[in-house]
């Protein structure tokens, strides 16, 4: 750190407000459906974060606040103007499909550059992962520097950020087409074009073990095999049986409406086969699993297999295979024309349990035999002890048949690019080449990538997807899983699993990485154009410099801004994932990436994760590697910040962790407070946080461990001495502060769900605004205790509201929190309405309350009539207003709500929407979770249902 307080520089927008909710359902958008031509389908990295979404949080943390530039801004009006500006070009940017809009980058890029007193920043990642933060870094037009441990992971990264870049604008050297004019058409043609070449080599070393198929559908009397569906078989448990019995799930094969095909079995003597029929499984065919867990039924005797007893077969003589069934196309001259599913006949079984009769090259032995680490999970309860036991053998020898042709090819690009006028010279692509060597070293490293692309879906690992047919990847959840059953792709298909399929994904991919203008040899000399050939000057592309290595020594003498996705405490352990991909990675290119890729496994010494595996099965120990290992990191990150900046960090979790004690949602246990008293001890203050709820909720949902949410932290290196505080003077500057912060947050319109989110950044900047907090005993008041305290006066903060509201309103409020709507005594009606100066008798002629019997009943929004027009009764109270706008938004969508919203005069209309936050924390806090959703539902789109109620039609 410098030294320089942090109040010294200009607050930045990421500090002040974010259009949350825009952003948000951006980033959902982005990665509902990974598509094609997406970088991050180049190769599977873990949590990524949606390229927009990092996009518009660079931009945010790198443009001043206008509350910052009074000498352009001097009033509070011309701020928020120009905020709301500046908050349409972020929603603009974290939309993906805009990541190519020159005017919109331009733009951006002139804000950053306004905002930049002393220069553009350079953006430092230590935990790149995948790239994400660092490609978007370089598409805003600033250099990069991208860290990461993991060799996996530096090098996907490379090969997204630089390696390409090279040779943008230079042509193809193959014969292969041009994939239209972006700068970087050439060398993905030239990965298309020869990975073609790997394909037709691959299919003639490998002709007998992929052979066309017998197919009495087929109007060729062949077809070609898209997956073979194998069952794992043990000996039965039960000594008067002890016949071999698969472990198959079910007899489903396919589910799909129009297409239904199941497997049924045949029992001869002690021996079994199975035939396939078309429709689904007769109501006697019983499966063979049983409840969760790898149990099965015998398929003779009928006794269970238990789990132990499965293991205890992979430990010993092992488990053996069997081919279910053939997934086939049902016309290989239609592709697209459908499917069928064929029993298996002796040849196939066969030739799916060839291996390789004349071994592998040193390189792909030394692969296959690598064992797993210890923290590889209970996969190795199975038996499955190295990397070659997680695959058949012909998907080992399909594996390393791809590999060794891969590896091959170098040589014949080399020629290739000399021969199309490249220059020669001596450096590689690990040393930043950038001539023919490099240029072929860069095709094999793609071609390498499709190759691990293709081993993420070869594996025993993957799973047969009975709705439509697919293969699914290995790593469906991030751990090494044990099925007793797999789909095994056929690579030469051309369809789910295939080797032209994954290479595909990455050309694609390499077509979309942000890349400059102009050709190597005008960019090298300096003398390239300044200008499109519209005449438009192109937005700058940064430059990134990736790094594999351990951050703590590679961070050497660099400064610039920080922002970056850490580990997540115990939730992944990327190393041991990694390894899959790594073995192939090395075996393909350890010649081309030694410094990279030298690591056999990949390090995980100096991982900063808490993995019980690594310490003994000491949780405690494993938490407090993690802890001292974080904080050091976190300290080294402190002293290379730019302090004229913010410093943005992810910190991804799950929902399900712990609650606050009084109902605040999503405040989540050990790994958040870890986090947050590992950013204050490395001297670093929160300023904001910020809930990104942009990964699909359906992962979590299939127990995937996918991050539901992650909070955006906002940090200020501090430099300054601070004061010590009691818990009082803490709650006192909370009381004086806080309510500011929440108002200004829900002038962004951010949703309820994430008001109690948000409001820990202002918090947490106001406890780490002194040296430490002091408890009435004189102990420090730990960050837990310290959030309780936020989540206290944030419920404070939005009932101080009520004092403005009329007092109909606020008995109803008081009533609701009491009894929601549920009747009551009326002496207990009349009690509160006393106290807030109305009666029983007003509010039932205002239409909210309803009395029989000595009870009392708040109507719900579904009971109140929508009258034509809402004041006509010449007193409509703000409760009848806000539950008529729920009920309108619930059964008629936004345009019902915003054609009652035009109704509303704009002060009824604003305490509305701030009696909306303050039901929301009600009915979170009761478990009313229908009743908090809409309330969080109508917020969200208020400025939709402003915009529709302020156009004409809407008053009709």
């Amino acid at each position: 750190m410098d030294g320089r307080p942090f109040d010294s520089s200009p607050r930045k927008l990421i500090e002040v407000a974010l259009p949350l909710e825009a952003v948000n359902a951006a980033g959902r958008a982005e990665k509902a459906v990974p598509k094609k031509g997406h970088p991050a389908t180049m190769h599977l990295w873990w949590s990524r974060k949606p390229l927009g979404v990092t996009r518009a949080v660079l931009f945010a943390s790198l443009v001043d606040d206008p509350s910052s530039r009074p000498d352009l801004y001097p009033t509070e009006a011309a701020q928020d103007a120009e905020r709301r500006r500046l908050h349409g070009l972020i929603e603009g940017l974290a939309q993906w499909e805009r990541s190519e809009d020159a005017a919109l980058l331009a733009e951006a890029q002139r804000c950053i550059e306004s905002s930049a007193d002393g220069g553009l920043p350079r953006i430092i990642d230590p935990f790149c992962g995948g790239g994400a933060i660092s490609t978007e870094a370089i598409r805003l037009g600033l250099d990069t520097v991208a860290i990461d441990l993991n060799p996996v992971a530096a090098l996907v990264s490379a090969a997204t950020l630089s390696v390409a870049q090279r040779f943008a604008g230079a042509p193809a050297v193959s014969a292969g087409d041009l994939r239209g004019g972006k700068s970087l058409a050439g060398i993905a043609a030239d990965v298309a074009f020869y990975g073609a070449a790997v394909e037709t080599e691959c299919r003639r070393r490998l002709a007998g073990a992929f052979e066309p198929l017998p197919s009495p559908l087929s109007p060729e009397g062949r077809t070609v095999a898209i997956s073979y569906l194998w069952a794992r078989t043990v000996p039965c448990a039960n000594e008067a049986c002890r016949r071999i019995t698969p472990l198959l799930s079910t007899w489903w094969l396919s589910k799909r409406p129009t297409n239904r095909w199941h497997a049924r079995p045949v029992l001869e003597d002690d021996r079994f086969d199975f035939a396939v029929e078309p429709g689904a499984p007769p109501a006697d065919l019983i499966d063979l699993k049983v409840g969760r867990g790898t149990n099965f039924r015998c398929l003779f005797c009928g006794d269970v297999n238990d789990a132990d007893w499965v293991r205890s077969c992979g430990l010993g003589a092992g488990l053996g295979l069997r081919l279910v069934a053939v997934q086939a196309l049902a016309d290989p001259r239609r592709p697209r024309e459908g499917r069928i599913w064929l029993a298996p006949d002796a040849a196939s079984e066969r030739a799916g349990l060839a291996g390789r009769r004349s071994g592998f090259p040193a390189p792909i032995e030394a692969a296959l035999c690598r064992e797993l680490p210890a923290e590889s999970g209970n996969v190795t309860a199975f038996g499955i002890r190295r990397i070659g036991d997680l695959l058949s053998p012909r998907q080992r020898n399909t594996l390393a048949t791809f590999s060794e042709v891969i590896a091959g090819i170098t040589p014949a690009v080399h020629r290739d690019a000399l021969a199309a006028g490249m220059a020669d010279g001596g450096a590689g692509i690990e040393q930043a080449g950038h001539d023919a060597r490099a240029y072929a070293e860069a095709i094999t490293t793609y071609l390498a990538l499709a190759l691990s692309r293709l081993a993420n879906r070869t594996t025993t690992m993957t799973t047969h997807n009975r709705a439509n047919g697919s293969v699914e990847q290995s790593f469906i959840r991030p751990a090494y899983g044990f099925y007793g059953e797999f789909p095994e792709a056929n690579p030469f298909s051309g369809s789910t699993g295939s080797w032209s399929g994954g290479l595909d994904y990455v050309v694609r991919a390499l077509e979309a990485l942000p890349a400059p203008a102009g050709n190597p040899t005008e960019r090298l000399e300096g003398t390239g154009p300044h200008t499109d050939p519209s005449g438009h000057t192109p937005p700058r592309v940064g430059r990134s410099d990736v790094r594999c290595g351990s951050m703590l020594a590679v961070l050497d003498g660099d400064r610039g801004v920080v922002c970056t996705d850490p580990p997540y405490y115990d939730m992944f352990d990327y190393a041991s994932l990694s390894n899959l991909f790594l073995v192939w990675l090395r075996a393909t290119l350890g010649g081309i990436w030694p410094e990279t890729l030298g690591p056999v496994i990949a390090p995980t010494a100096s991982q900063i994760v808490s993995n019980a595996a690594r310490s003994s099965g000491d949780r405690a120990a494993a938490h407090g590697h993690f802890e001292s290992l974080l904080r050091r990191a976190l300290e080294r990150i402190a002293d290379v910040h730019d302090s004229r900046y913010p410093l943005a960090i992810y910190y991804g979790y799950q929902q399900a962790g712990k609650r606050s004690p009084n109902g605040g949602a999503g405040r989540i246990g050990t790994a958040w407070e870890a986090m947050l008293e590992s950013l204050i001890g490395a001297g670093l203050r929160i300023i904001a946080t910020w809930p990104l709820r942009t990964e699909r909720p359906e992962g979590v949902k299939k127990g995937t461990k996918s991050l539901a949410t992650s909070l955006l932290l906002i940090c200020r290196p501090d430099g300054a001495a601070r004061p010590a505080a009691t818990v009082d003077e803490f709650r006192r500057a909370l009381r004086a502060e806080l309510p500011d912060a929440v108002r200004l947050l829900q002038r962004s319109n951010i949703a309820p769900l994430d008001l109690v989110q948000a409001a820990i950044g202002p918090g947490m900047r106001i406890y780490t605004s002194y040296a430490y907090v002091r408890e009435a005993d004189g102990a420090r008041l730990g960050v837990s205790a310290a959030l309780d305290i936020v989540d206290e006066v944030l419920d404070e903060s939005l009932a101080g509201v009520e004092a403005e509201l009329d007092s109909d309103t606020r008995w109803a409020l008081t009533w609701f929190e009491e009894r929601g709507f549920a009747d009551g005594p009326f002496g207990r009606a009349e009690e509160v309405s006393t106290v807030l100066n109305t009666s029983v008798d007003r509010l039932v002629g205002a239409g909210i309350v309803t009395t029989a019997d000595g009870r009392v009943r708040l109507l719900s929004s579904h009971e109140l009539e929508v009258a034509p027009d809402p004041v006509a009764n010449g007193r409509l109270t703000v409760w009848g207003a806000t539950q008529r706008l729920l009920r309108c938004f619930l059964d008629g969508g936004e345009p019902a709500a915003a054609a009652l919203l035009s109704r509303l005069d704009s002060e009824t209309a604003d305490a509305a929407r701030h009696l909306t936050y303050r039901l929301y924390r009600i009915c979170n806090r009761g478990n009313r979770v229908a009743e908090a959703a809409a309330c969080n539902g109508l917020v969200a789109c208020w400025p939709e249902l402003t915009r529709r109620a302020s156009a004409p039609s809407s008053l009709a």
